[in-house]
């Protein structure tokens, strides 16, 4: 563990520099997150000022669950962003080069490149769920930071489990990039919403086909005491940063069964 430490810390130095070469383009890239992000809570207030709630959630709890969204999404992309490049890894050949190597090839595709211009996104998504918070009256116990601090943990694993896992059926398909997009597309859609907003299919297949009501909704409906007005178990918003450890679990088994089929591209 310490020495993927060291080699994370390497490979963050050296993104450091290599982005920093072009620094007008790397400050556009942070300025476009945060206005993307904010342009996303701009509509939620429009929509909110007219109709006042949605799905009888006022904009601030929404604001609180859009931030939390924001910033789960932001840390996945500076920690696992680049497996969404793995098709491109694969038809080029260049995923070969990571398996002779004495390092992990699954450490080597998440850290070929660190996005750093997602920042930008964390700092937003960070601003919102503290100014929806405050507006909302959550108080900031020891056992809410932990809670919010798993939470954000357990996002980044269920967000980048399903991307784990469409990377590793891209080394036996090799093309899914218009199925990755998708999912992205998917939950930054509807991943910061109250899931009761939605019909109840919708809100079915959001929670155990694709589970985007674990990244934000569930634990903020925790948060903000609004578990009773859940149209599922309770216990499955308490529960909801675990979920991102299990289905990581699994989506490395996964990789791992995948990579020992691999043949490259040509095959």
């Amino acid at each position: 563990m310490r020495r993927y430490a060291g080699l994370w810390w390497v490979m963050l130095r050296a993104s450091v520099s290599a982005q920093m070469q072009y620094r007008v383009n790397f400050v556009v890239s942070v300025l476009t997150g945060l206005i993307y992000s904010f342009v996303g809570l701009a509509l939620v207030w429009l929509i909110t000022s007219r109709f006042q709630t949605i799905g009888g959630w006022t904009f601030a709890q929404i604001a609180f669950v859009y931030g939390l969204r924001q910033t789960v999404h932001g840390v996945w992309v500076l920690c696992t962003g680049e497996l969404i490049a793995m098709p491109h890894l694969i038809r080029e050949g260049r995923l070969d080069r990571y398996l002779v190597r004495p390092v992990s090839p699954l450490f080597q595709v998440m850290t070929k490149r660190i996005i750093l211009a997602a920042t930008g996104d964390v700092t937003a998504g960070i601003g919102m769920l503290l100014a929806g918070a405050a507006a909302a009256g959550i108080s900031w116990t020891a056992w809410n930071v932990l809670f919010v601090l798993l939470t954000i943990a357990g996002g980044v694993l269920v967000q980048g489990s399903f991307y784990l896992g469409l990377a590793a059926l891209s080394i036996r398909v090799v093309e899914l990039r218009s199925l990755i997009f998708v999912v992205g597309d998917l939950f930054a859609a509807f991943g910061g919403y109250p899931m009761h907003a939605f019909t109840r299919p919708a809100q079915v297949v959001f929670t155990f086909v694709l589970p985007i009501a674990f990244v934000a909704y569930l634990p903020a409906a925790v948060l903000l005491g609004e578990t009773g007005s859940l149209t599922m178990p309770a216990f499955l918003a308490y529960g909801a940063p675990v979920v991102g450890g299990l289905l990581f679990g699994g989506a490395l088994l996964i990789w791992r069964n995948c990579l020992n089929h691999y043949q490259g591209a040509g095959h």
